[in-house]
């Protein structure tokens, strides 16, 4: 050959070229296989990489601020002389204060005469018609605000005329058409009277509104203390937002507001830290949301490998003639890795292509959990990283099919039965701990943003994953062995028979296919099963006596006709629970200073100490234990010489106090040393009333207390309540547990639909898997078909056999994926979410049946080609 002329360098590049043209469609199954797991991967990265993005580019509008303080333990105002001394440093600064709480509000077209209401014909003697009420978030602005980005209100200067003398509000839309309101229209917030003056329908400082109590309202500073709207016990977010002068230096200002503001009571955040709560949540959903797409692209590493496998069984002759004409077999080692390096290539940019439109497209889904307004461009870093894992795992999953390149020996040019030898037992076992090792870098590389050791996330899912997928092999192995043993048996029409024994010839796939499908069902299925168990625990387990709603900042004087309320409602004594409400503030913890225990949380990272020690104490007094506390340790107020205390389990952890602790509280004027005596363990799930800190009764004296109380009522009849709570109980706030668990089961539900769209990638990647098995097949299917239509069978029969192999291959993957999933949603419900786990057929069966049906559609339209192989074919060959 001229090309291989004496002293010439073999043309390797032509020769890829020309080999690559040749390939032509049979290898479009290795493209396809890694394009799903890749874009999987990169859909991923690019949503979580375009979210920070945003984060960043809009810091100022996401915090409206170049610097947020926010209010932790106290509803007290900034120290004396901290908002001077801060002008003179930096004179033209500007100041927002922000306060947000939850509130009721209600229409007021039926009151008369400032009284509660009119009388219901046909109801019980003292129940009233109000205006119909909603639960509102209320947010209360002071003028300038928003300092950065803007709200949009419809009219434009709906913001400004909050600020005008007078109570007027801006409300959301949702809230206009719940209430059957209009712009100019009256509004009761709390009892108090508001014009609505516009709407509004976004606000820079927030985002998303998933989990909202209810439409937001805002209202000015000003108006909200006039009104008396927040009371000690109201459980508010407030906040003061600083845009700084062009020069003054942003750093600076907030370590001098740090030194000056306790860091118990005050938290300084400045925009370019960019929101660190919500970065975090993104970096963890991504973190998980990133291993369940890696498992699509490692399936598809697996489909891959075998792929590369077919496709180097047809290049035996080419290779021994190459050998045979003198080219090395490292040189024609390097051609093919070459091959599969530009194929791995073209398959992860087309991946890493559809990835990027998925990031794009696929969170409008989810709009009220996704913030659209975050959404940024392409991201490189993601695509990069996508395109760099597609190329690892194709090449990795690969490597033992290229090497046996080498063993493919010059003779068979001359002896065509001349096989490649097999690689020795130790090499191969070296190949698995490769693959492994290929596992583990991929799976730590996506789990770096996950908030513990990515190693650790790696070894766990390089494990589960191997344990996974030895299971399946062994089905496989399994099926394959109960099938060769059948064969002789002759178990029944040609037809079954001989779609039982293909799966047991040599190149069948069964064992790839059996693998890939199964672990895309199982990933859908655990899906399934913790989302469904996770809802029907929080829509059904709900106790009997378990209250239906819960009435917030009842003051002492209201109470009895309040009662008397509920009452004539249809409550009875038994329906009705109600305590006292204490706002404390822990000044110290067995004699530390509570600002000495924040700083060394912040400073270690101890979120949950640093959560504990600034939290806002709402405590309450009781005589005895409730039905739903178990005493853990010590004993209930038994000890007449010191005041006692009893703490929940994990809020001690938290804290760090135990039997023992001594704590310094202030109520008021009144200040206590409060020994802890008791830790008690909380049954949260019965909704009962339940306090992580309860005081022995008489410790503090309070004139102006208040209460929070829970009453059953029948569904029908809790609007009807709350409507007179609205106006006839001015400050009382209702939160309805079932309209609060229906908001908890929607943001679920949304979310899971994430992991399942993942999922589904997996069984895309299973799917083509076994399409590239019949595909590589092709040839040797084409003969089988017309020989045996050669013998009298019907092309229809011959489709039935196919169909036979590839329901039986469906079958064994789906219920091994069923059974696996009954045993990894049973650990994951049981010990990791801590709920009640139940048999669920319905999804098993629908698993087993999506299976099965898969695997006879991928075969069979695989197989059409074949079924179309004439008989003469078969005889002439």
């Amino acid at each position: 050959m001229r090309e291989l002329r004496a002293g010439a360098r073999p043309p390797y590049l032509r020769w890829i070229a020309r080999d690559l043209r040749g390939t032509g469609g049979k290898l479009v199954f290795f493209l396809l296989c890694l394009s799903v797991g890749v874009a999987a991967v990169v859909g991923v990265g690019s949503l979580s990489a375009s979210l920070e993005a945003g984060i960043r580019d809009k810091a100022r509008e996401l915090i409206a601020a170049d610097v947020r303080i926010d209010v932790r333990r106290s509803a007290g105002e900034l120290p004396t002389g901290v908002q001077e001394d801060l002008e003179q440093r930096a004179p033209g600064i500007r100041w927002v204060e922000v306060r947000e709480t939850f509130s009721l509000a209600s229409t007021v077209r039926d009151l008369v005469d400032g009284g509660p209401g009119l009388p219901i014909p046909g109801v019980a003697a003292g129940l009233r018609a109000v205006g119909r009420s909603q639960v509102i978030e209320l947010k209360a602005v002071s003028p300038g605000y928003p300092l950065y980005g803007s709200a949009e209100v419809e009219p434009a200067d709906a913001l400004r005329r909050l600020v005008e003398p007078g109570r007027f509000a801006v409300v959301g839309p949702e809230l206009l058409s719940r209430l059957e309101l209009e712009v100019g229209d009256p509004l009761l917030v709390a009892g108090r009277p508001f014009e609505i003056v516009g709407t509004v329908r976004s606000e820079p400082d927030r985002l998303g509104a998933s989990l909202a109590l209810g439409p937001r309202v805002l209202i000015s500073q000003q108006a909200l203390e006039e009104a008396g709207l927040l009371t000690e016990v109201s459980r508010s977010e407030h906040s003061y937002l600083l845009a700084l002068p062009e020069d003054v230096d942003l750093a600076e200002t907030a370590d001098w507001l740090r030194q000056r503001l306790p860091s118990a009571e005050f938290e300084v955040e400045t925009y370019r830290e960019g929101r660190p709560e919500l970065r975090r949540a993104i970096q963890q959903v991504a973190g998980f949301l990133g291993l369940v797409a890696l498992l699509s692209l490692l399936v598809g590493g697996v489909g891959v490998a075998q792929t590369v496998r077919a496709w180097l069984a047809t290049k035996w002759d080419q290779i021994a003639v190459l050998k045979s004409l003198g080219v090395r077999p490292g040189e024609v080692l390097a051609m093919m890795v070459a091959e599969v390096g530009l194929l791995a290539l073209v398959g992860s940019a087309a991946g890493a292509a559809i990835g990027s439109v998925l990031q794009q497209t696929v969170p409008r889904l989810w709009a009220d959990v996704i913030p659209l307004e975050l959404l940024q461009p392409l991201q490189p870093g993601p695509i990069v990283l996508g395109l760099s894992m597609g190329l690892v795992v194709a090449l990795g999953f690969s490597l033992p099919a290229l090497l046996g390149v080498l063993r493919v020996p010059a003779a068979r040019v001359l002896r065509r039965d001349s096989e490649p030898a097999r690689s020795p037992r130790k090499t191969r076992l070296l190949f698995g701990l490769l693959m492994l090792l290929v596992v583990f870098t991929v799976a730590t590389v996506q789990a770096r943003d996950l908030h513990v050791p990515a190693t650790w996330v790696g070894a766990g899912f390089t494990v589960l994953l191997a344990l996974s997928t030895l299971v399946l092999v062994g089905a496989a192995r399994l099926l394959i062995h109960l099938v060769a043993r059948a064969r002789s048996e002759r178990p029944g029409r040609v037809p079954w028979r001989y779609g039982t024994s293909a799966l047991a010839r040599p190149g069948a796939g069964t064992m790839a296919a059996v693998v890939a499908l199964g672990l895309g069902i199982l990933v859908v299925l655990n899906m399934v099963l913790v989302e469904g168990a996770l809802t029907r625990q929080l829509q059904e387990s709900l106790p009997r006596d378990a209250p239906s709603m819960f009435l917030l900042g009842i003051r002492e004087n209201q109470w009895p006709a309040l009662k008397d309320t509920l009452n004539q409602s249809g409550a009875d004594d038994e329906a009705i629970d109600s305590v006292p409400v204490l706002m404390t503030r822990v000044e110290a913890v067995d004699g530390r200073a509570i600002a000495d225990l924040v700083r060394e949380a912040d400073e270690s990272g101890d979120r949950g100490r640093g959560w504990a020690a600034r939290r806002q104490l709402r405590v309450t007094t009781l005589d005895q234990v409730p039905d739903d506390n178990t005493i853990l340790e010590g004993a209930w107020f038994q000890d007449d010489d010191v005041w006692e205390v009893s703490f929940e389990q994990e809020f001690a952890e938290n804290l760090g106090v135990g039997i023992g602790s001594v704590l310094d509280v202030q109520v008021g004027e009144t200040r206590r040393a409060l020994r802890v005596t008791s830790l008690r363990e909380v049954r949260w799930e019965g909704f009962g009333i339940n306090f992580f800190v309860v005081v022995e009764p008489g410790a503090f004296d309070v004139d102006d207390t208040f209460r929070l109380a829970t009453v059953r009522l029948e569904r029908e009849r809790e609007q009807i309540v709350q409507d007179q709570i609205a106006t006839g109980f001015p400050g009382v706030t209702v939160i309805r547990v079932g309209e609060a668990l229906e908001k908890v089961v929607e943001v679920i539900g949304q979310l899971s639909w994430g992991v399942r769209f993942l999922g589904l990638f997996t069984v895309i990647a299973g799917v083509v898997i076994l399409g590239g098995a019949v595909a590589a097949s092709a040839a040797q299917r084409g003969r089988e078909a017309a020989l045996l239509k050669a013998l009298g069978m019907t092309r229809r029969q011959v489709a039935v056999a196919f169909a036979v192999e590839y329901s039986l291959l469906g079958l064994v993957a789906s219920t091994v994926a069923v059974l696996g999933s009954l045993l990894t949603s049973w650990v994951a419900i049981r010990w990791i979410l801590e709920a009640d786990w139940s048999f669920d057929p319905v999804p098993l069966m629908i698993a087993v049946v999506a299976g099965v049906a898969l695997a006879v559609v991928a075969g069979v339209s695989a197989s059409l080609g074949a079924l179309r192989r004439r008989p003469i074919e078969s005889l002439r060959a």
